[in-house]
């Protein structure tokens, strides 16, 4: 019993060390499809579908952006797989269960759920795919963090501007 934990101790630090949960968050909500439930009347949450032009940049999808009142789902999370890669490697982001799983040739090789790790089994083929497609989504979530970054400081200075106006107005300043 003593040698399972110390096991399972060692496994979590490897795990750790290899920021695994964070490269893995990274790849599949930069790389992935998003995962949406139907939630119209009678259906409840069992409907999913996914998002099937995932592969398109955003300009190249063409697609007509609803108001959130117009649309009738819940963002359930995300998927990405490697089959387009030639490789049987599967990653999926469930946000409301706070799980994040990762598939390799059909088997979990790779299982968080509420932060906690549950399953990993280490092997350098998976792990050097990993490191692989993080190289390649880092690039995605940085140019989107800048892109939220100058939204924000527009949206902070047009709301600042918009209540300078009031108060000039309100006091005759």
């Amino acid at each position: 019993m003593e040698e399972i934990k110390r096991l399972i101790e060692e496994r979590q630090i490897m795990a750790t060390k290899k920021q695994l949960s964070l490269k893995m968050t990274t790849i599949v909500t930069n790389l992935g499809s998003g995962i949406y439930g139907d939630v119209s009347f009678g259906a409840g949450l069992g409907g999913s579908t996914l998002d099937t032009n995932a592969w398109m940049l955003p300009e190249e999808k063409n697609e007509e952006i609803l108001d959130a009142e117009e649309v009738d789902y819940s963002d359930l999370g995300y998927l990405f797989d490697a089959l387009g890669m030639g490789h049987n490697f599967e990653i999926r982001l469930f946000k409301n269960e706070r799980e994040l799983q990762a598939k390799y040739n059909g088997y979990v090789v790779y299982l968080e759920e509420e932060g906690k790790l549950k399953a990993y089994v280490p092997n350098s083929t998976w792990e050097n795919l990993v490191d692989t497609l993080y190289r390649r989504a880092k690039p995605i979530e940085d140019e989107m963090k800048e892109k939220t970054k100058e939204k924000n400081q527009k949206s902070f200075l047009k709301q600042a501007s918009k209540f300078m106006k009031d108060l000039r107005e309100s006091w005759g300043i």
